[in-house]
């Protein structure tokens, strides 16, 4: 965005871009001499709104612009969805089993009764998504997203299908890793998704 270019016999002309609407990644420019200002880091698809002010270098500030709004574009990409034993996954620990029951994705799922261990689904993508399979034992995770704490997730037992557990807001368009880390009951790994190109 570019402001109107000021001038002042005392000096130059600072420029301050104040982003009002609060969405995630917006950011003020801080006072400067360009009066043009690029806010990196914006969320797609979400509406940004901002105002401008001059100062000279007294420093007299001028009263702040009227808003003006403008909306970031959506994500391009897909859904990606992936097998539980897709090279993309790795598991720590030696007690994970492999089965393969016909209600889950590409029929297989992978199991284990110890806890604290993990599967690691690494992805290139703005979201991420893990499937579990369901059957007649609850189960339970504790996520992480670049080995930041998410969330804990309890799933409870039910009817034998592929659901899905859990699934993450708007990422950085970069590289991640999901980690799930068994926490309780009889864990069944059923398959991973990402949005990305």
């Amino acid at each position: 965005m570019t402001a109107a270019t000021g001038s002042d016999p005392s000096g130059p002309v600072e420029y301050f871009f104040d982003e009002t609407s609060g969405n995630p990644g917006g950011s003020d420019s801080g006072w400067q001499t360009s009066p043009s200002y690029t806010d990196t880091g914006l969320s797609p698809d979400t509406q940004y709104t901002y105002t401008v002010q001059m100062r000279d270098s007294v420093p007299n500030t001028g009263t702040a612009s009227s808003p003006a709004s403008a909306t970031t574009d959506p994500v391009s990409g897909s859904w990606i969805k992936v097998d539980d034993r897709d090279g993309s996954v790795t598991y720590t620990g030696s007690t994970w089993h492999q089965t393969n029951p016909s209600t889950a994705y590409m029929n297989t799922a992978t199991f284990t009764q110890d806890m604290g261990i993990s599967a690691t689904y690494s992805f290139t993508g703005t979201q991420v998504r893990f499937y579990v399979w369901q059957y007649d034992t609850s189960q339970g995770y504790d996520v992480y997203i670049d080995e930041q704490f998410q969330q804990t997730v309890n799933i409870s037992a039910g009817s034998e299908a592929s659901i899905l557990a859990w699934e993450s807001g708007t990422l950085a368009d970069t590289s991640h890793n999901l980690r799930i880390e068994t926490a309780s009951g009889e864990p069944h790994v059923d398959a991973f998704e990402h949005f990305g190109n």
